[in-house]
C-alpha cells in the first residue's frame, strides 16, 4: 500500500517515489491512496481505509514519503505505528536525502 497525503497539487510524484521504493524492496503495491489534507488521522478517509485493509490483512504495510504524510503531529504518527505493529504490519518512510 502506498499512502500519500499532501496539500500540494502534485501528489503523483510522491506516489511514484513510494511505489519505486516498495518495488525496490520487492513489496507488492496493492493500491495507491492519496488525499489532500492536513487533518489528524481520524479525519483522513484514505488513511482510515488503509488501516482497515491492514486489519483485514489485505495489506501488510504502508509506504509513505514522509512521516508528516501520516500526520503533522508526532504522537498521531506514533499511534498509527503502534496500530500497525499490533496488526503485524509496518510503516515504511522513504529515506530522506541530505540537503
Amino acid at each position: 500500500m502506498v499512502y500519500v497525503s499532501t496539500l500540494t497539487p502534485d501528489r503523483s510524484t510522491a506516489a511514484r517515489a513510494c511505489r519505486d521504493y516498495a518495488e525496490l524492496h520487492d513489496w507488492h503495491v496493492e493500491e495507491v491512496l492519496t488525499e489532500a489534507t492536513n487533518e489528524p488521522p481520524p479525519q483522513r478517509p484514505e488513511l482510515t481505509r488503509a488501516l482497515s485493509m491492514v486489519a483485514d490483512r489485505t495489506i501488510v504495510g504502508i509506504v509513505t514519503a514522509h512521516r508528516s504524510m501520516i500526520s503533522p503531529v508526532d504522537t498521531d504518527v506514533t499511534s498509527v505505528e503502534e496500530t500497525l505493529r499490533r496488526a503485524g504490519a509496518f510503516l515504511a518512510v522513504l529515506p530522506q536525502r541530505p540537503a
